[in-house]
């Protein structure tokens, strides 16, 4: 009898911390602004809801000199497979060459401007 007893503490103090571990996430992930996951969202993973940052790369400003270099000498197409080769995550020729557009586009920032200003004027020595 002192055994099933031991058993059933045991097993009620196993209990108590899985509650209390569960609670402890869950006041963790609300002050976060984490979300209880909801039926709506898990129905839209099922569907096959693919990421939207699979197309997204980064033009340096050595690409975009090197596209625009090819595009003004040799033509879209030519900047486009500059452009493919770069950056092989592109696969298709149109939205390769609408890339290519819109980099042909950009403009070189300008120099910075001087951000000092004088706050008294220079004396003359």
């Amino acid at each position: 009898m002192l055994r099933c007893r031991q058993r059933r503490k045991e097993e009620r103090r196993r209990q108590l911390m899985q509650q209390a571990a569960k609670q402890q996430q869950q006041d963790f992930g609300a002050e976060f602004g984490a979300r209880r996951p909801s039926r709506e969202r898990d129905e839209l993973v099922r569907r096959g809801a693919r990421p939207h940052a699979d197309g997204m790369f980064v033009v340096t400003e050595a690409d975009a000199a090197a596209i625009r270099a090819v595009f003004d000498q040799e033509g879209e197409l030519s900047a486009a497979i500059e452009l493919r080769r770069r950056f092989p995550g592109v696969t298709d020729n149109a939205k390769a060459r609408a890339c290519v557009r819109t980099i042909a586009g950009w403009k070189p920032l300008p120099a910075p401007t001087c951000s000092v200003t004088r706050l008294r004027p220079a004396r003359d020595r």
